[in-house]
């Protein structure tokens, strides 16, 4: 899947810093810096987490102007997205960052306003999991580490 999205945004020529394929990644919910207790308890909640397994179509070219980012993202967003967005904010919502959801997945950062008349062959993602990943160390941005991964149902 990362390959097609980096082939994707290679097309596009975009000026800005390219996110690479390892990092690609679609957020349901930012939950801010946590504990090594409430990590504990975030993988325990995600784990009794049930929802069904879907397909994810990104078929936009989108761009968030303030941060200057450039995405990828569903024309339609799965009712099923929104609902597994909504369960994993809801595990710390004393944590949570998940005001308005928008499902997309960035592709370059430091963008210059781009030409949205861009259009990519859209991308079907069989999304059959979902994981809980720490994003730098001690509050400093860092490498995205894995924390755990949890099936979705079929």
């Amino acid at each position: 899947m990362a390959a097609r999205l980096v082939a994707q945004a290679d097309a596009l020529k975009l000026a800005g810093r390219r996110i690479s394929g390892e990092r690609l990644h679609l957020t349901l919910a930012f939950l801010g810096a946590v504990n090594a207790d409430v990590m504990q308890q975030l993988c325990a909640s995600a784990a009794d987490i049930r929802a069904p397994a879907f397909t994810l179509r990104l078929d936009q070219v989108g761009y968030f102007a303030r941060p200057g980012i450039a995405w990828f993202g569903p024309s339609h967003v799965p009712t099923a997205l929104t609902q597994l967005s909504s369960a994993v904010a809801a595990l710390a919502p004393e944590h949570s960052r998940h005001l308005s959801f928008q499902a997309h997945v960035s592709i370059a950062r430091a963008v210059p306003r781009p030409s949205l008349q861009a259009r990519i062959t859209p991308i079907d993602w069989p999304v059959r999991e979902f994981c809980l990943f720490e994003s730098g160390h001690g509050g400093r941005a860092g490498a995205y580490r894995c924390v755990g991964c949890w099936s979705l149902w079929s």
